[in-house]
């Protein structure tokens, strides 16, 4: 895997960054090649992002952290088999304890869920925002036509969420 340098300041929000709406043709491009080019800083920006809601409140955060992940492996670990599940004897006191304690935690629920999203929407609305630049173009093409050993963190990200390299389009606008 092979990581990707930051970007200076000048180029990801100074002077040298010029930002519009993108039109309904060139956003997907846009996006793509702006993930793609700035991914280290994209990563460094949701670190900090996440940290700072981590420093606000590091109770809710991590309750709600562990709310939202010891569940799902929970679920991925049970066996549970089809008799238990309709038997109401086991079932229904089941439902009514998880629902009373997800009532009761759902601020550590909202706020986790607030935290991870808010970096997130941050990230997608420069990468939508932010006009590329030839040297951005010009990676993604090199990124798009890499070979998976040589793939950055960004590239399987993309490819995880079902975005075929090559099949983006390269266009110089």
């Amino acid at each position: 895997m092979k990581t990707v340098p930051l970007r200076s300041y000048q180029e990801f929000l100074g002077g040298a960054a010029r930002f519009s709406v993108p039109t309904d043709s060139s956003w997907r491009n846009r996006l793509l090649a702006n993930l793609v080019y700035y991914q280290s800083n994209y990563f460094l920006i949701s670190i900090c992002l996440f940290a700072l809601f981590g420093l606000q409140n590091p109770t809710s955060l991590l309750i709600g952290l562990e709310l939202t992940f010891v569940p799902v492996v929970l679920f991925m670990l049970a066996d549970v088999s089809p008799q238990a599940v309709r038997n109401p004897k086991v079932a229904v006191p089941v439902i009514v304890v998880l629902s009373f304690l997800l009532l009761y935690c759902i601020s550590y629920l909202l706020f986790f869920f607030v935290a991870a999203s808010i970096p997130c929407l941050v990230v997608i609305l420069h990468a939508l925002l932010r006009q590329r630049s030839i040297k951005s173009k010009i990676t993604k093409f090199i990124d798009s036509n890499r070979s998976t050993e040589n793939k950055t963190p960004m590239g399987y990200v993309l490819e995880l969420l079902g975005v075929d390299a090559k099949l983006l389009q390269i266009d110089f606008e």
